[in-house]
Formats: structure tokens, C-alpha cells, sequence
């Protein structure tokens, strides 16, 4: 009953299982990580980008990989494909969307989130090339469509801790440190650091 259910709404079971593991994804990083007080408006809203952006974007991804690359079993060879595709064309689209839908339910001004998108997602995706390709690779080779998204939720919990993180780090210039975004809870990063001279 659960399994058909599932298959015939993998969106929603995708839905499900992000909101849960970005829950716990985002208690588990300021508690363990950060070290402060869980602050549950942030958990409210991590938990609402996971559901209503992450997982719905992940489910349109695998339904256009479908129609680009077929349904049916996959090779490994296939599967790189995607892999390949996956890193380079949807990466930076949903770290972009996290950024901006974030930084929206925060109350950020858009030029904040200009300069966030700017100074953050390049290091971010770099990371994300360490970590996602044998994930994703796995992912297309070995998991049926209406279980891709619960999978990748699964597996995303150390990535949503890295990216709730990353969000709640605050932005300074890179080379006078001023800073350039200033919200409450959060904590300074530099963006790059200036050389110094030898």
C-alpha cells in the first residue's frame, strides 16, 4: 500500500522526506555545529525551502533527465552522463534557489542576496562537486524514479548541514572586511582572504 502510494505520488513522498531530514539537518547544525540555541524560526524556514523549492526542483530535474535520457534501466554509462549534466547545468540552479529563497523568507534585501549568491555559491558548488557526483551516480544507476528524491534526501543530510551553515554565516567584503550583510543570529565569514604581504 505505501509502496504504491509513493510510486504514484513520488512528489509528495519526495516533499515528505526533504521537510523531515532538513528538520533534523538544520536542529542537529546549530545545536552540534554552531553551538547555540536551536532557533526554530530558522528551522521553520530551512524546512519550508526543503519542501517547497529544494524538492520540488529535484523532482523536476529527474523528470527532464527522463525525457533527455530515457526511463528505462540505466547503464553506468548513462548514468555518468546525468552525473555529468546533473553537476553542471542543475548545480548551480538549485544552490542559486536556495540562496534566493532563503535570503527572501529571511527578509533580506535583494541586493543581499545579490552579493550572498555572489560571494557564497562559488565555494559552495566547488563543494558540491566533491560530494554529490558518486551520490548522484548511485542515485540514476541503482534507484527507481519514485524513490530518487527520498534517496537524495536521505543521503543530503550532512550536505543540509553544510548549507544551513553556510547560510547562517554573515558576508564581509573581501578585501576591506566590511560588512556587507548584517542579520541577526548570524555570524561573520570573510568571503576571501586578502593577501598579505610576505
Amino acid at each position: 500500500m505505501i509502496r504504491l502510494w509513493m510510486m504514484k505520488y513520488p512528489l509528495i513522498t519526495g516533499m515528505v522526506s526533504y521537510g523531515g531530514v532538513w528538520t533534523a539537518s538544520s536542529i542537529t547544525q546549530q545545536k552540534f555545529i554552531s553551538k547555540h540555541e536551536v532557533d526554530f524560526v530558522a528551522v521553520r524556514r530551512n524546512t519550508t525551502v526543503a519542501v517547497f523549492v529544494i524538492a520540488p526542483l529535484l523532482h523536476g530535474w529527474y523528470k527532464l533527465a527522463a525525457l533527455w535520457f530515457g526511463k528505462g534501466k540505466r547503464t553506468w554509462r548513462t548514468s555518468l552522463k546525468i552525473v555529468v549534466a546533473e553537476q553542471l547545468l542543475f548545480g548551480p540552479v538549485i544552490l542559486t534557489s536556495f540562496f534566493l529563497s532563503s535570503g527572501l523568507l529571511m527578509g533580506e534585501s535583494v541586493d543581499n542576496i545579490k552579493k550572498e549568491i555572489r560571494y557564497k555559491l562559488p565555494t559552495t558548488y566547488m563543494t558540491s562537486c566533491m560530494f554529490f557526483p558518486l551520490v548522484n551516480f548511485i542515485n540514476h544507476l541503482f534507484i527507481p524514479f519514485h524513490l530518487k528524491i527520498t534517496y537524495q534526501a536521505t543521503v543530503s543530510f550532512i550536505w543540509s548541514n553544510f548549507l544551513c551553515f553556510v547560510k547562517e554565516k554573515r558576508l564581509t567584503e573581501p578585501a576591506g572586511g566590511d560588512e556587507i550583510a548584517n542579520l541577526p543570529g548570524s555570524q561573520p565569514i570573510t568571503a576571501r582572504v586578502s593577501n598579505q604581504d610576505s
